[in-house]
């Protein structure tokens, strides 16, 4: 039985690295829904998306902050202008207060990584592996 996840949410608010997590611990094959997601404009509760990332708790200038401290060169932000970036982080913050808003509205999962991420990361990682480890012991019995 195979399990999907899709993970989705503002650029830079840590999809792909719990993405990476969640296949490394499990052993999924991970790939990369920023391209996609940077296209959604409002959310479907029909997609199947399981988790949202997001970063609505802070102000555009914090969001800048956040993007500096986890910006690596695998990250299309490391190329951009500072201009760019300041920018860019301003639409971040605006998307996810909407992303936020409409998974009160359908009801689906939302975590703000714009404070404890790793915190948040260790908590979902920890849930999809009893999740995982129900499922074998479901299949098994």
């Amino acid at each position: 039985m195979k399990k999907h996840i899709i993970i989705a949410g503002v650029p830079r608010s840590g999809k792909s690295t719990i993405s990476q997590k969640i296949a490394s611990h499990l052993g999924y094959q991970h790939i990369s829904m920023d391209s996609i997601i940077a296209g959604i404009e409002r959310v479907f509760p029909e997609t199947g998306v399981d988790y949202y990332f997001g970063t609505s708790e802070v102000t555009p200038e914090e969001r800048y902050e956040l993007l500096k401290k986890y910006d690596t060169p695998k990250d299309y932000t490391y190329y951009k202008s500072e201009e760019e970036n300041k920018e860019n982080c301003a639409g971040i913050v605006t998307i996810s207060k909407k992303l936020k808003e409409q998974c009160s509205i359908y009801n689906l999962p939302y975590y703000d990584t714009s404070y404890n991420r790793e915190q948040i990361f260790k908590s979902v990682l920890g849930f999809l592996s009893r999740q995982a480890l129900m499922v074998v012991r479901n299949h098994v019995s």
